[in-house]
């Protein structure tokens, strides 16, 4: 039997309490596409529950998110929705390279752009696990060549190390904070503080995200507009 896809539910409909260790808990949710806000709920129901956090999350913690996320959503949200993370949808053609300044991604059909990335505060496994792929998906689907420096104060050289590699645009992308150099566009995802500023500033409000949690689905539509960001402003250039 063939179903039709599932209808996109409004914020104003009832839906069940869905929180786990109710006794209404009703895994797989209901029959409709919930809300992004409601599904955000959900995930965060299911996080909270099972993988509590004390204050700060780990860098253990950040590293093993994404996984962790798709197994939730498939829980949560239903397994008959695409619940891939941006890593796993989007870098197929990608290849990576550790170089002198930090890790290079290097996209399948490069455009001539570079963009240096950094996410500042970010221990080693988040580094490798939850951001890597998220640069690796926006390098692969703008064409841009990335290079990821681990310590924001090696910025500045891996811009001038880009522009020595031919960059025809470079992009500053910061997660939590910009970091220095200069570069030709700015690109801010989840600012640490207020009033940071930046060509383009993704916040958690408009990606429906709870400190680093968020649907898989909402995490495809980031990086795709992080890469939309990356391969507009880098042919504006060439």
């Amino acid at each position: 039997m063939v179903r039709k896809p599932l209808e996109q539910g409004s914020l104003d409909d009832a839906y069940p309490e869905n929180v786990q260790g109710n006794s209404d808990f009703n895994v797989g949710g209901v029959e409709r596409l919930l809300p992004d806000e409601l599904q955000l709920e959900q995930l965060v129901s299911y996080m909270d529950a099972t993988y509590p956090v004390d204050g700060e999350p780990s860098d253990k913690y950040l590293a093993l998110l994404p996984d962790r996320l798709t197994h939730a959503s498939m829980l949560m949200l239903g397994s008959a929705v695409d619940h891939t993370m941006p890593g796993v949808a989007f870098a197929g053609g990608i290849s990576v390279d550790e170089v002198e300044h930090g890790t290079l991604f290097n996209p399948s059909a490069a455009s001539g752009a570079w963009a240096v990335s950094c996410a500042v505060g970010l221990g080693p496994q988040a580094r490798e696990f939850l951001w890597h792929p998220e640069v690796a998906g926006a390098a692969e689907l703008s064409g841009t060549t990335i290079l990821d420096v681990a310590d924001p104060d090696a910025a500045p050289a891996a811009v001038r190390a880009a522009r020595e590699a031919g960059a025809t645009h470079v992009t500053l992308w910061g997660l939590g904070a910009l970091p220095a150099g200069q570069a030709d566009a700015t690109l801010l995802t989840f600012p640490a503080d207020e009033g940071q500023e930046a060509t383009l500033v993704q916040t958690r409000e408009e990606y429906v995200t709870r400190g680093w949690i968020s649907t898989p689905a909402q995490a495809r539509r980031r990086v795709r507009d992080a890469a939309e960001f990356l391969r507009t402003a880098g042919s504006s250039h060439s």
